[in-house]
């Protein structure tokens, strides 16, 4: 899977489905992207439609955010300071400058991954009072994901640092899964379902 495919399948009217792990909740939600790229999604929690919001990512977060957006309880948890409310209407609306989307790194961050060097950003950083998590490259291994109800073959390119991991799709940014203390807190890629033909 490259870059290319993953980009195709990163089109509006394309849902991510992810599995959202908190102590306080373990979530299947439908991230539905409202813009090519991913720079836009709703995210719905679908037994409380009612409560999703609008994430929308800012273009200096898709190229150079050090964050990956969490959604607990029908609610936004990214970067500490990055989240912009935009108003009480509804669905709700949040802005990001440092924070991407739980399925994708950004350009820079992509960078780094493809020469394997170390990665630095923040997931759930406010349990580190705002501090970022390092990871070092340790694996590549085959495995699968679910598009458009096919399970394909991917490269699963692994990362961990202290009490930290993160799974890529190759080298194309897209986030398999990423976790922290030992899965308590998790947000992990389940399939894609693109809506083409």
């Amino acid at each position: 899977m490259d870059a290319a495919f993953v980009e195709s399948l990163l089109r509006a009217g394309s849902t991510c489905y992810v599995r959202s792990v908190h102590p306080d909740a373990d979530d299947d939600y439908e991230l539905r992207l409202a813009a090519d790229g991913g720079s836009e999604i709703d995210c719905v929690l679908p037994e409380l439609a009612k409560d999703a919001f609008r994430a929308v990512f800012q273009p200096e977060a898709m190229m150079a955010g050090d964050a990956l957006l969490a959604v607990n309880q029908t609610n936004p948890c990214s970067r500490q300071g990055d989240e912009e409310y935009d108003g009480k209407g509804r669905p709700r609306r949040y802005t990001f400058r440092e924070t991407t989307p739980p399925f994708l790194l950004s350009e820079q961050l992509r960078a780094l991954v493809r020469g394997r060097r170390p990665v630095s950003l923040h997931f759930h950083d406010y349990l580190d009072e705002g501090a970022a998590l390092t990871a070092a490259f340790v694996s590549e291994t085959a495995g699968t994901l679910d598009i458009d109800g096919e399970r394909r073959p991917i490269r699963i390119v692994r990362y961990e640092g202290d009490d930290f991991v993160l799974e890529l799709v190759g080298d194309t940014g897209l986030v398999l899964s990423v976790s922290r203390s030992g899965g308590e807190y998790e947000m992990r890629l389940l399939g894609i379902r693109t809506g083409h033909p």
